[in-house]
């Protein structure tokens, strides 16, 4: 059965990060981060943190508000113009967030967590090729930023650079280890660079940490891959047992009992 792998690698994605209150990272060479002084910075790093509890709340209008009052105080707040693009990202205006991040890449060549998340503004503009740029330089200056390895896996796979794809996802893994989703992406990127046995290890510690109707669907291919018919219909099986409801899955199930004599 063929499966779309791009649809689930897409949600590794997702700009989950967008709306996470994480100060950019610092300066390559471990300097300070620019800011303000005084009275003026003192309220801006105070609207920042009202900005943060809206997060929490789930008020991401609001939030979006006190960070731009925070950078209108302080234009060198540097956490609150990478939370206000977060925010412009969430709620669907992602061309604000980009102009603002290029204005602060611009002055601030040094900081990865502006470039993730200018990766991050243009993902969610649908330009691979300018988020691919963006994260990739984030990576040049802070490889191990959070979920830096898995988003530049995720746009790899989107534009088949699958051999990257899969470098990115392993590291990752190594990153991450506890992070269902990747090793499901991981499985999927070796089930297109015909390693079979490398998916199907990576889909079983994927569903050991997560149980997913798509994980299982992508272990039944992995074992289709190496003729294993049995372990590809129970693996197939166990994807329509967690609710997948799809014909082309049911017909393929269907097949495969006839094929094994389990009819």
């Amino acid at each position: 059965m063929k499966k779309n792998l791009l649809s689930v690698i897409l949600v590794a994605l997702a700009l989950g990060s967008s709306v996470a209150m994480a100060v950019p990272a610092p300066a390559k060479n471990g300097a300070a981060k620019p800011g303000g002084v005084g009275l003026n910075a003192q309220r801006s790093l105070e609207l920042n943190e009202q900005g943060a509890t809206a997060v929490r709340n789930k008020d991401f209008p609001l939030a979006e508000s006190f960070f731009k009052q925070a950078l209108q105080v302080d234009s060198h707040n540097l956490t609150a113009a990478f939370n206000l693009a977060g925010m412009y990202i969430t709620n669907k205006n992602e061309g604000a967030a980009v102009e603002l991040l290029k204005q602060y890449t611009a002055q601030h060549p040094d900081d990865a967590g502006l470039y993730s998340r200018l990766g991050d503004a243009y993902f969610g503009t649908k330009k691979i090729d300018l988020a691919i740029a963006n994260y990739e330089q984030a990576f040049k200056l802070a490889p191990n930023y959070e979920a830096l390895a898995g988003k530049l896996g995720t746009v790899y796979a989107l534009v088949n650079r699958t051999a990257d794809a899969e470098r990115m996802f392993r590291l990752a893994i190594k990153q991450t280890p506890k992070d269902a989703q990747l090793y499901a992406n991981l499985s999927s990127l070796c089930l297109v660079n015909k390693k079979s046995q490398d998916a199907i290890t990576n889909a079983k510690i994927a569903l050991q940490l997560k149980p997913s109707p798509d994980v299982y669907i992508t272990l039944g291919n992995a074992y289709q891959q190496i003729k294993d018919l049995k372990n590809a219909l129970i693996a197939y099986q166990r994807a329509v047992d967690l609710g997948k409801k799809d014909p082309e899955l049911q017909a393929v199930v269907d097949d495969l009992k006839k094929r094994t004599g389990t009819a």
